[in-house]
């Protein structure tokens, strides 16, 4: 009989570390599923964020060449009628007159600097002594100068 109720008694043990080793991980599976529902939730998030910038960036780069392409047009157009212009400028111009297509030179860029002196420079000079003026050893010269 005693044998009996201790092998009840193991059986009742076991039995309550598995329950409790079952519910133990049970929490821990509803943790992880936890954590994981808001990793995907915040990488959908993510996702939608990069695919609605996406789409905003493509808009502008439509936009951009859009604008770029009548920029471009606008200038074929202005240069043409510039040439049209020059054309008949120079046909209605009298023969000694008529202006020639050169392309503007602009200086080249300078390559040194020019050697100015600044004119404040010259103020900061000592004057020259003329060669008869009183030293300053003399006499006259020091007791002036006390």
């Amino acid at each position: 009989m005693q044998a009996l109720d201790e092998g009840r008694r193991r059986a009742a043990l076991e039995q309550h570390a598995t329950t409790c080793a079952l519910a133990t991980d049970k929490q821990t599976l509803e943790v992880r599923s936890h954590v994981l529902s808001l990793r995907e939730n915040e990488l959908e998030s993510r996702l939608r964020d990069r695919e609605q910038r996406q789409t905003a960036l493509e808009a502008q780069l439509q936009d951009l060449t859009t604008f770029l392409r009548k920029e471009q047009a606008m200038r074929d157009v202005q240069a043409r009628r510039i040439s049209a212009l020059e054309d008949l400028l120079s046909a209605l111009a009298p023969p000694t007159q008529r202006p020639t297509r050169t392309k503007t030179k602009h200086p080249p860029p300078l390559t040194r600097r020019l050697n100015v002196t600044h004119p404040l420079s010259a103020r900061s000079r000592k004057p020259a002594r003329h060669p008869r003026a009183a030293k300053p050893h003399d006499a006259a010269n020091v007791a002036m100068n006390r």
